[in-house]
């Protein structure tokens, strides 16, 4: 009983090696494990994590935060822990302790017990841990099809489908699916029976999926993206009889016995021709199979996986519940069609009443246009993989492209706090980021985690879902304990069949649980490596097996070796991952060929392989470089050593460059283009004739130099992942040949004539010339951009926090500038710093931002009569006729506004000369009224409609009532009606490229170059001394406009970074105090052997 302060720590040198490995054995027993340990009076205690004392000693005998105190008696070993509450909970505390009572007890029990035999299971995390014991009833839940044909029912002139040129209605797409089904049947479809959808992403196949679940059939998907010979091995595996073969539109031709044609996306006279006829309603069984999806198998061939109809109706029906969206919600299908979260983006918003937008195939993986697409089509919910979306996020350039998100679930992948952080910074303040984990065997996900605060490192994958249990076992028998890693293993009656034609492999994954007599009771053992939180959280730390995960695809090396093995000439092959220069993990081969490959063939040689695998295997499967090795490693029982292959040193650079790279002879644009390549791909560029595919490339790797070579050409050549780096380089020498048609570009006509518009307005006020009715034009576009990106959310939330903001964007500035003016020329009028000044008479007679209080109150009285609407309907939203009445309710808000503004010019009420009186707000209301008409006016008919109720105005301001029209001034309003004209039936224009950024530039800085323009013009130049040249005016006035903008974005960053820093901060530090302040001093708990608790 000597007092000693002790340490746990293994012998030194080649005796403590050999104690390690054997406790670890699976036979090791405890007496092996203490046998290891040894006490040291003389530890380093600036290394001790815990001070193991005899009681007496005092808390804090050597400086330690943890101290495990015993004391013995003729009966008891009595245990206490004082702890650092600040970096353990108590509950893991507890649990701690427990398991040191745990191991002794069955030291001095039976001391030969198996180390790999001991639970240590405690009664404090029992709690935490599922009950292997009890049922798990399975709750029924309405089926895919009928969920989708009752929402249909209720949206059936909402959107259900769009693509950047059409848009279906729930109307459309319920009598497509219904016409589809009744084919299927007619065709001798029997429940239960395998359908393919064979085509590309496209309103076609997404109502050809719902029709196969409709009709009592089980889908499977042949996406047209994967290779020829991966598609037929798929139809042969799934056993299809039946297909639907989806078309691009005026394709025609034979489709074969077994096969139903349809069109991928179909015109108004196709959907008119079908007829109106009911769905079939097949009498499913409780355990009715609905779809296969193919995941990578370690034999070489992929395994199908065979889902349930109750597993989709079970996930989609919890997600629906705690993440509800509907009419008004816009979504974005991204998935591949070959995987199975496919489902997850077509079916929780089509069983909701949400729009699917589909973006074109060729845009997915083009950073700058998905984001400016999902910024354009107002995404509020998606399904991301990680690695995906931190492509994406290099493209960001601080405009919050993900501002309109409100769900965006991540899966597939490790999340990791870095890119949370910077998917933060581009997401909106009310976006919902949640973590979803589960293997297809166990149906779509399994595991949720609402992230609320980003922690260090990888994230948990958080909760099961109900009718989910997640246990942790270690050697698939025994389970383990809070904190300890073992295999994640999922019990739920919502789990797939197993595989399709492999009941040996269903048999060895999904394992009848030995604590229950219930064969259809069934555990899925993952492979994945995990362990239990304090919080009842799930962490996750990689495999059990070789199986590798690259952008969220499962791949099992042994199916791509086999492909390798099939190569003329391979003996031997392997596959194994590599960190690459952008830190994304990369495939590697590994072959032993059987004659030797010179150095400098390898190149050339690992393209002929990376191309012979391409078509075979899907894009993630095709490894980015293969080497030519002499012989792989094995294992004395004959296996591959996967271990050394990944300890090997694989040179991914490909060594020095040759000469002719080093050469001073490439122009900085080139160089810079060829080093994006190798930081990209992660080895050496050795020749200028491989192009961007020959030299291994990938789908997110294409993002980021798709980038970097539309920023040294200027511009984007078609089909540059094919071409050698040698054209690439010549395109980039000054000399280079222009691309084809370069000289132009199309701008939306917006941005043009904002950009002439606000031109004008400066030019006005240097008195050369005045047309004033050019900022009627700006009204009318604003109410454009109104409709596009603000009126959407108002009408379908009912929240006016985004108006607000968009107007605190111009008038937090607008007043800023406005004190500066007032402090440096001695003329302050107070409603001018709150874009009040306008509507009441001004003592000083000086200019105000009419134009911003004018457009400031349109807009806010737009937005509180569109949040008043969503009111009137309610939050339920199912009496809202959907946007198909939305023209004619705007027709009737720009005529009643027209009808205002005449009587308030007639009567002359509230009405003078900008700065002596005052101007009504509400007089330019019909302007911005007819620009949101125009975005509606989607139609040819639509369009006249609007052409001719323009010409009607003009005839208008010919007449006595030309005040309600023009702004100011007596002439005819010629380029506003021009303009007008112009933007109602042109969405781009053609404009000279080199006049592309300027324009941009100019249009993007309206309201700032709007605010700073009349100081500048009439107060700064003259103040300066500048000749009153108009050129020299307005060009002043632009250039200070832009800067101001660009100085203000970046402050507003600065602080908005400034501001999420410190919530974190304050975040960490309130949680810190909240663990430690109820702790203080340490806990002091007491065990002993002979209780059963604490």
């Amino acid at each position: 009983q000597e007092a000693v302060q002790a340490r746990l720590l293994m012998d030194d040198g080649a005796q403590a090696e050999s104690l390690v490995e054997a406790c670890f054995t699976a036979d090791a027993t405890l007496t092996d494990a203490l046998q290891t340990v040894r006490i040291d009076p003389h530890g380093d205690e600036a290394q001790t994590d815990l001070t193991i004392q005899p009681q007496g000693l005092g808390p804090d005998s050597n400086g330690t935060d943890n101290v495990l105190t015993f004391a013995c008696d003729a009966n008891d070993l009595r245990l206490s822990l004082t702890f650092d509450a600040a970096t353990l909970s108590s509950l893991s505390a507890r649990d701690f302790l427990e398991k040191v009572g745990l191991v002794l007890r069955q030291l001095g029990i039976a001391p030969d017990t198996r180390c790999s035999d001991l639970v240590l299971l405690t009664s404090v995390a029992r709690p935490l841990f599922p009950d292997l014991t009890k049922e798990i009833p399975a709750v029924s839940h309405e089926y895919i099809p009928e969920v989708f044909f009752r929402i249909a029912a209720q949206h059936l002139h909402d959107p259900a489908i769009a693509s950047d040129t059409s848009i279906y209605t729930y109307a459309e797409l319920s009598r497509t699916v219904s016409h589809l089904a009744n084919q299927l049947v007619a065709a001798g479809l029997a429940v239960g029976e395998t359908v393919a959808v064979d085509g590309f992403s496209s309103f076609g196949v997404l109502a050809s999926l719902i029709a196969v679940l409709a009709a009592g059939g089980v889908v499977v998907t042949l996406d047209q993206a994967l290779p020829e010979e991966r598609r037929t091995l798929i139809a042969d595996l799934s056993r299809a009889r039946l297909r639907i073969l989806v078309r691009p539109s005026g394709k025609s031709g034979p489709a074969g016995a077994d096969t139903i044609a349809t069109v991928d996306w179909p015109s108004r006279s196709d959907l008119d021709a079908l007829p109106v006829e009911a769905p079939p309603s097949p009498q499913l069984p409780v355990d009715a199979s609905a779809y296969i999806f193919f995941t990578s198998g370690s034999t070489g061939v992929p395994k199908g996986v065979l889902g349930t109809h109750l597993g989709l109706a079970h996930f989609l029906a919890w997600q629906r519940a705690g993440f509800q969206i509907g009419r008004g919600d816009h979504t974005a299908q991204l998935t591949a069609l070959s995987f199975d979260v496919v489902l997850r983006d077509v079916l929780f918003p089509l069983t909701s009443g949400a729009c699917v937008h589909i973006p074109r195939r060729d845009m997915l993986f083009d950073a700058r246009r998905m984001l400016k697409w999902i910024g354009e089509t107002g995404v509020t919910a998606m399904h991301c993989v990680p690695s995906l979306m931190k492509a994406w996020l290099l493209a960001d350039t601080g405009n919050h492209p993900f501002r309109s998100l409100r769900y965006i679930f991540f899966a597939g992948e490790p999340l990791t706090d870095t890119l949370l952080t910077r998917f933060v910074a581009a997401a909106g303040a009310d976006t919902r980021i949640i973590n979803l984990y589960g293997p297809t065997e166990t149906t779509l996900a399994k595991l949720a985690n609402p992230i609320n605060d980003i922690e260090a490192g990888v994230q948990p994958v958080g909760n099961p879902l109900p009718g989910t249990e997640v246990a942790i076992i270690r050697d698939r028998r025994v389970p383990c304990g809070l904190w300890e890693i073992g295999e994640i293993a999922i019990r739920t009656p919502y789990r797939s069949k197993g595989y399709v034609g492999n009941e040996a492999l269903t048999r060895q994954v999904f394992v009848a649980n030995s604590f229950r007599n219930d064969p259809n009771d069934l555990i899925y053992y993952t492979g994945d490596l995990g362990r239990y939180r304090s919080d009842g959280k799930i962490e996750i730390f990689g495999r059990i097996d070789a199986q590798i995960k690259i952008r969220g695809v499962r791949i099992e090396p042994n199916e791509i070796e086999a492909q390798l093995l099939k190569f003329p000439g391979i003996r031997d092959a392997a596959i194994t991952t590599r960190i690459a220069g952008n830190a994304e993990k990369v495939l590697v081969g590994l072959v032993v060929p059987e004659a030797p490959v010179a150095s400098a063939d390898q190149t050339a040689f690992s393209r002929r392989i990376c191309d012979f695998l391409k078509q075979k295997l899907p894009e993630p499967m095709v490894p980015t470089r293969v080497f030519a090795l002499v012989r792989l490693p094995y294992l004395p029982n004959g296996k591959l050593d996967r271990k050394a292959i990944s300890a090997m040193q694989l040179d991914l650079q490909g060594g020095e460059p040759p000469a002719a790279l080093r050469s001073a002879n490439l122009d900085d644009r080139t160089q810079r283009i060829i080093t994006g390549f190798e930081e990209t791909l992660g080895h050496r560029i050795t020749s200028l004739n491989e192009s961007f595919v020959n030299l291994g490339g990938d789908s997110l790797s294409y993002i980021r130099l798709s980038m970097i070579i539309e920023d040294q050409l200027g511009w984007l050549p078609s089909d540059w992942e094919k071409r050698p780096l040698a054209e690439l380089a010549r395109l980039a020498s000054p000399t280079g040949a222009a691309p084809p048609g370069s000289w132009w570009t199309r701008l939306d006509s917006t941005v043009l004539f904002r950009a002439i518009s606000i031109f004008i307005v400066a030019l006005s006020h240097t008195k050369s010339y005045a047309l004033l009715e050019s900022t009627s034009t700006l009204f009318v576009i604003s109410g454009m951009n109104f409709s596009k990106f603000l009126r959407p959310g108002i009408r379908d939330t009912g929240r006016l926090g985004p108006t607000l903001r968009f107007i605190a964007r111009f008038a937090i500035p607008a007043g800023l500038w406005e004190a500066m003016r007032g402090f440096a020329f001695h003329q302050f009028w107070l409603p001018d710093l709150f874009l009040l000044g306008t509507f009441f008479k001004n003592p000083h007679a000086h200019y105000t931002f009419w134009f911003l209080d004018v457009l400031a109150a349109n807009v806010l009285i737009l937005a509180v009569a569109t949040g008043l609407g969503f009111r009137l309907r309610g939050r339920q939203r199912v009496e809202d006729s959907g946007r198909t009445s939305s023209f004619w309710t705007d027709l009737l808000w720009c005529l009643g506004g027209l009808g205002i503004a005449v009587a308030q010019v007639s009567s002359g009420w509230w009405d003078g000369d900008v700065g002596t009186t005052s101007v009504a707000p509400f007089k330019w209301l019909w302007m911005v009224a007819f620009g949101i008409l125009m975005t509606q006016a989607n139609t040819v008919t639509r369009k006249c409609l609007v052409t001719g109720l323009l010409g009607l105005l003009a005839l208008t301001a010919c007449s006595g009532l030309r005040d309600a029209v023009l702004v100011f001034g007596n002439s005819f309003p010629y380029f506003f009606f021009t303009s007008v004209l112009l933007l109602i039936w042109l969405e781009r224009v053609p404009v000279p490229r080199l006049l592309q950024r300027p324009v941009v530039g100019i249009a993007s800085a309206t309201l700032f170059i709007y605010i700073v323009n009349y100081t500048v013009i009439n107060r700064l130049l003259p103040h300066l001394g500048l000749p009153a040249w108009w050129p020299v005016q307005v060009g002043a006035a632009m250039m200070t406009g832009i800067v101001a903008k660009l100085a203000w974005n970046r402050l507003t960053t600065w602080v908005d970074h400034t501001l999420t820093y410190s919530k974190q901060r304050i975040s960490a530090g309130i949680r810190w105090l909240q663990k430690s302040l109820p702790h203080k001093p340490g806990p002091h708990f007491s065990h002993g052997s002979g209780a059963s608790g604490l």
